[in-house]
């Protein structure tokens, strides 16, 4: 049992779910801050994390793209046809490896508009 003062005491338990919804609306308002920020770079949050990831590892398969964003490989597949479609991204077959595998990599046409989209971000989350 916790004792806040003479007047409120609760238990462990009720103190646990409290915290839990207070994490669960902190979660919601970083995620509706976010999704603000990223309205007018045309974004979604899992394409965001995509970039974010290409931009810190350099071309990666589609294999470990899943792995990173925790999504299946059919969701991967799907959120960077989207980037592709919108020419951020490119994918190509691995020469070296696997043929059956997929890299994909930032369009070289993209570089300033990831630029913004960077900018745009940080700004919203400063």
């Amino acid at each position: 049992m916790l004792t806040f003062s003479k007047q409120t005491t609760i238990t462990a338990e009720a103190a646990a779910y409290r915290v839990a919804g207070l994490v669960r609306e902190l979660h919601a308002s970083i995620n509706a801050r976010i999704g603000d920020g990223l309205a007018h770079t045309g974004l979604t949050l899992p394409q965001l994390l995509l970039v974010k990831a290409l931009g810190h590892n350099g071309p990666m398969t589609v294999s470990a793209i899943a792995a990173g964003l925790s999504v299946s490989k059919p969701t991967a597949v799907g959120i960077v046809a989207r980037l592709e479609r919108d020419g951020l991204v490119t994918r190509r077959r691995d020469p070296k490896g696997d043929r059956r595998e997929v890299i994909v990599e930032f369009a070289l046409e993209s570089v300033e508009r990831m630029h913004g989209i960077r900018n745009a971000v940080a700004q919203t989350l400063s």
